[in-house]
């Protein structure tokens, strides 16, 4: 082992010692964590190989997230945070998905179209749905912090049937 850092495990060392011995005395902070699960996998559009099949493999991430009922997943989450009495509670996957109707071809960085904008309407608010359950159940929880991941927007087909689809995108698959 280098000599550099056996120095600096010794400084660490020491520096703890003290640390630990008063961290005896402070208050008990319980902490609980929850992977919410975004609603679907997003392979089918994300590993689709073609613009075409990337919309019919974002119809197939729209169903799934349908199929999740993450509205119906939130209230029985926010009895267990109460039950909990967690001090602290840290939250993974909790998504935003939003809706255009029609599509106008997505939204950069993935759509090709230049004049295509972001969808605004707000179709689930993991967070917000959530926070309205715990509510509801007497639990008081302020958001500290939220990390943005990952954002993007595609056309979604639905019924994988290209004669179904609108927005300037449709005839991709044709």
């Amino acid at each position: 082992m280098p000599r550099k850092i056996v120095y600096l495990l010794v400084a660490l060392g020491s520096l703890l010692g003290p640390a630990a011995a008063q961290a005896a005395k402070a208050p008990k902070v319980t902490v609980m964590t929850r992977n919410l699960f975004l609603g679907a996998d997003l392979a089918p559009a994300i590993n689709a190989p073609s613009i075409a099949d990337a919309i019919d493999g974002a119809g197939t991430v729209w169903n799934e997230l349908q199929s999740t009922k993450f509205p119906e997943r939130a209230a029985p989450l926010a009895r267990e945070i109460k039950a909990s009495g967690a001090d602290l509670v840290g939250l993974q996957e909790v998504a935003l998905w939003r809706k255009q109707t029609p599509s106008d071809g997505g939204a950069k960085p993935v759509s090709p179209l230049p004049s295509a904008t972001p969808a605004t309407a707000v179709e689930f608010d993991f967070l917000a749905l959530l926070q309205s359950e715990l509510k509801k159940a007497g639990a008081k929880y302020n958001v500290v912090v939220v990390q943005r991941e990952f954002e993007a927007e595609l056309p979604v087909d639905a019924d994988h049937n290209d004669a179904t689809g609108t927005g300037p995108l449709a005839s991709v698959g044709a």
